[in-house]
């Protein structure tokens, strides 16, 4: 399991511990890009275009894995890579769960609590980097969605 803390009562910086291996992520506060530090790896999250819906994971002008929203009214990606196909999907659409799935991957993201930005990540991913963007993609999602909605803690 890996624990995604964030780094402050208000923050939208996450610290995720896991077996093996920890990471920290930045979301930007204007804008739907960021970083990944995963070990001594430090990976930027880039949007394309403020209404694209696509964002890439790169590591040293290396794209890692790229994800595309369906349509701007659902919280589904897909998100591709080398050799990965895995598709980010909301719950239901009042939770803020979110499910990857695809070939040897199957990872739930869920908050520890209805109004707070704690989360566990359980499942199979062969790949740290994946489930960061998963999780930066889903961190991105509930934020947009507090944004929209005004409430506390969602």
């Amino acid at each position: 399991m890996i624990e995604c803390q964030p780094m402050g009562i208000c923050s939208w910086n996450f610290r995720l511990n896991a077996p093996g291996w920890q990471a920290t992520l930045f979301l930007r506060t204007w804008t739907e890009q960021g970083e990944i530090k995963l070990g001594d790896r430090h990976c930027q999250v880039r949007k394309h275009g403020l209404l694209s819906g696509r964002w890439t994971l790169t590591l040293r002008g290396q794209t890692l894995f790229t994800a595309q929203k369906r349509n701007a009214f659902t919280r589904n990606v897909t998100i591709t890579g080398p050799g990965i196909s895995a598709e980010l999907v909301a719950n239901s659409l009042f939770s803020r769960r979110m499910n990857l799935s695809g070939p040897d991957i199957g990872l739930r993201i869920e908050p520890c609590h209805p109004f707070t930005r704690r989360a566990t990540i359980s499942g199979i991913c062969p790949d740290p980097a994946l489930a960061c963007f998963a999780f930066w993609l889903t961190a991105v999602a509930w934020r947009r969605a507090r944004k929209n909605s005004g409430s506390a803690g969602s």
